[in-house]
Formats: structure tokens, sequence, C-alpha cells
């Protein structure tokens, strides 16, 4: 495994050739600039950086690589997002281009689909470095959350940054706006409390609907509806709500299968962070197996229905409300 990119920029040992993909776009972006800002002062950028996207070829690829530096060590050539795995004729030949990048130039790919069975990938894995940057799991996140409080002065705990997560999601770039926001509202006081959270922070819908479904398996039924008044208030389509309502019983009834003990186990089936892992436990255990199951095989009927016109997803989710 080579070096992370924020070590190589430290030691000052800087390669030639890129591929940066993943499911986290904010890691990917935050690399590119990383290595861009390593090697360009931005009165530089102008005559020694090239921003290549969809739409270009081979030839103007290979153009941009093979021109000379100007009064800097190095060109930066960014390929992003131009579907360069994806074949055609514009890119014929561009594997040969990746086979001998000049010492004048760093190649930077940006790319959200990387097939790795195409020449062009194999040339780059053979002739560069790539790097594969998803999802953070519960451990980093927490520490880069608690971070970006240290950072501003604030002080908050691991229960309140769990809280926030569980509601943003963990998307990096969400998270970020979210905590921003937040930041700003307690900076003065330097102290985050959880309602101060539930005071700014904007739930994702995931979180909305889990909240829900949690009021239906305490018995809070009349709140329960009320938060479903909050979300077609909100904008979000019925239609939407009653989708996310069956993703959410599936969850839960594939969390049902664990024990609290086993919330990392639980968090790759489900494919959440461990903390969610250990929300979604929980709230099943709220409701029971049997009746998760009969309730999921409820959803999948009704749902049926709908698409055949024989039902209105108004009335599915009323009926689920009042628990018929």
């Amino acid at each position: 495994m080579p070096e992370s990119i924020k070590e190589q920029v430290k030691n000052g040992a800087i390669g030639n050739l890129y591929l940066l993909y993943g499911e986290e776009p904010y890691l990917v972006a935050m690399n590119v600039g990383r290595l861009k800002k390593a090697l360009l002062e931005p009165d530089d950028e102008l005559m020694n950086f090239d921003l290549i996207e969809e739409g270009s070829d081979t030839d103007s690829i290979r153009a941009s690589i093979e021109t000379l530096p100007m009064m800097v060590e190095r060109r930066v050539v960014l390929i992003r997002n131009a579907h360069i795995f994806e074949g055609g004729a514009a890119y014929t030949g561009l594997e040969k281009v990746f086979e001998d990048i000049p010492d004048t130039v760093t190649v930077i790919v940006q790319e959200e689909k990387v097939d790795k069975r195409s020449k062009v990938y194999k040339a780059i894995a053979k002739n560069g470095q790539v790097f594969e940057l998803n999802r953070l799991e519960e451990g980093p996140l927490i520490s880069w959350v608690a971070y970006l409080f240290r950072k501003a002065g604030v002080t908050v705990g691991r229960n309140e940054i769990a809280y926030l997560l569980s509601l943003t999601g963990n998307d990096m770039s969400r998270i970020e706006s979210e905590t921003g926001k937040l930041l700003s509202y307690v900076k003065e006081k330097g102290v985050c409390r959880r309602e101060d959270i539930d005071a700014i922070v904007s739930p994702t819908i995931e979180a909305r609907i889990f909240k829900m479904t949690d009021q239906l398996g305490a018995g809070r039924r009349a709140d329960a509806y009320q938060s479903y008044r909050d979300l077609l208030a909100a904008g979000e389509p019925v239609q939407r709500i009653f989708f996310m309502i069956i993703r959410q019983f599936r969850l839960l009834y594939k969390a049902s299968l664990f024990s609290s003990k086993d919330r990392y186990e639980a968090a790759k089936v489900l494919k959440v962070p461990a903390f969610a892992a250990a929300n979604y436990i929980s709230q099943a255990g709220r409701f029971g197996r049997q009746k998760l199951l009969a309730t999921l095989q409820q959803l999948l009927e009704m749902d049926t229905k709908i698409k055949s016109g024989a039902m209105q997803p108004e009335d599915a989710v009323l009926l689920i409300m009042l628990g018929r």
C-alpha cells in the first residue's frame, strides 16, 4: 500500500499519476485539493494547471500531459469525471498515455465510477497510485467531528456527536455543513448539548423516518402521525415516504437478528455505521421480530396494490399509522 496522500505531501514524495475515487466524494475532493495545493501556488495555476472534463479525448489529454511547466517544477493535470473508464472511440489508446508520464507533470484522475477491468484502469494501477476513498467508519468519523469542535473551541461529548451523526448520516459534506451551523449557534457559550443539536440540525429523511417508526414501536401513534405530517409539510412526497418506511422495516427486521453486542457485525450487514446499527437493534427490540416480519409483509402487499392502482400510498401510510 502506498503512503497516504497526506503523508506523501508531508514527506515531499508526490508521484506523477494518481487515481482517486470512492463513495465518499468529500474525501476524494479533499485529497485532490491537497495534491494541487502542494504542487502549485495560486498564482501559478493559470499557466500550469489544466482541468479536463467530459467531452475530452486521448489527443487532448496527451497534449496537456506533454506540455512543459512554466517557472515551476511540475504542472498539474486534473482529469475529472471525464468517463475515461467507459471506453469509446474518444479514449482509444489512452492507456498508452498513462504508461509513460513525464516527471514534469502530476496527473490526477478523479472519477465517480471506475471499471477495474478496463485497460485504462490497469495502466493507472501499474504506473501510478490508486486510492479508493469510502465512507469513514464510526471511530474515525466521531474523531473527525470532535476535531471540528475542538478547532472551534467548543466542548462536546461523544454521546452528543453520535446523536448528531444519527441525524446527519455519514455523508461528510452534510456533516460539515450541519456542524458549521451548529458551531455558529453554540460558539458563544462554548459547549454543545443535545437540545442545541435538536434546535439547529436538519435531520435526513432517513433520520425522520427512524424517529417516526420509533414512535410506532413505542405505541405513540399520535406522535408518529405528527411526524408523518411534518414530513409532508417539509415537501417529502408521500410515495417516497412510503418507500422509506418499507426500507426502514427491512433494516429493522435484519437488525432484529442481532444482539446489541453484535453491532459491528450488524453494521456490515445493514451497511450503516456501528452507532446507527446499535440504534436499529434497539428499535427492533421495541417491535419484536414477529411484529416486524408481519409489518414488512403487510407493507410489501400494500406496495403491490399501489403499483397496480388498487391502493393509494396515502391510504397505505395511514393504515400503518393506525396499526391496521
